[in-house]
């Protein structure tokens, strides 16, 4: 059971991976008696308008100070549908609750963590119906440190608490077990799933690419062609 729940772990963690303003109208001039001759204007000069102040915008983040925060994968459900639908045919994602979130501290430190994350599937097997629970619980914590010219993030001191699967078949337990998430995470980042199936987290540092501009981080593999991207959003 062990080799499933682990490829099911990189399954999601795949699908990780991949107005203009109208002017206001003018109004007709309304026709009607004349009235009182209006007051002839002051010939006191007028009141210069004190002039606009100019603000700066601040300066985009780009860098190791963009990549600092909390980051999750956009439309997640949808990218689970695609990857389980290239994997698993005639399954159907019927829900998809909790979180999958990358964490980078400002003291460099880097957390993989699935919070509640939960999905369910759905199906037919030989004209019976199915319905699994897949619930993930716990992290995968490393060290990272940004290179920023060259746009690398580097990875080392892999460790962690490690990933508690429940998976159940039709309300019924079927098997429960921890997963290391590091493996999965970069056979994710691989040319495909297969490519990195049953390796452990590089020994020493593992180089990761990355483009980051404020809300938008773009994680590659390094030396991978062509290589998965992992995209993420900032959560607020």
């Amino acid at each position: 059971m062990k080799n499933l729940g682990w490829l099911f772990l990189i399954i999601i963690l795949l699908a990780a991976a991949g107005c203009s303003t109208a002017a206001a109208p003018v109004e007709a001039p309304v026709e009607g008696p004349l009235g009182p001759t209006p007051a002839p204007a002051s010939t006191e000069p007028a009141m210069a308008a004190p002039e606009p102040t100019l603000t700066s915008s601040p300066a985009p983040l780009t860098g190791a100070a963009c990549v600092v925060g909390a980051w999750q994968p956009e439309g997640l459900r949808a990218q689970m549908e695609r990857s389980l639908g290239a994997s698993s045919p005639g399954a159907v994602v019927e829900s998809v609750t909790g979180q999958v979130v990358y964490r980078f501290s400002a003291e460099g430190q880097f957390e993989l963590a699935f919070e509640q994350f939960e999905v369910k599937l759905g199906g037919e097997v030989n004209g019976k119906s199915y319905h699994t629970g897949s619930l993930l619980n716990g992290s995968a914590t490393a060290r990272y440190h940004v290179e920023d010219g060259a746009g690398q993030l580097l990875l080392s001191d892999f460790g962690g608490e490690g990933v508690r699967m429940t998976v159940t078949v039709n309300d019924q337990p079927l098997f429960e077990e921890n997963l290391s998430a590091w493996p999965a995470f970069f056979a994710s980042l691989a040319e495909s799933v297969g490519a990195g199936e049953g390796s452990e987290p590089p020994e020493g540092q593992a180089r990761l690419t990355f483009t980051c501009l404020e809300n938008r981080l773009v994680i590659t593999r390094g030396g991978q062609q062509p290589a998965a991207e992992l995209e993420l959003a900032r959560m607020p």
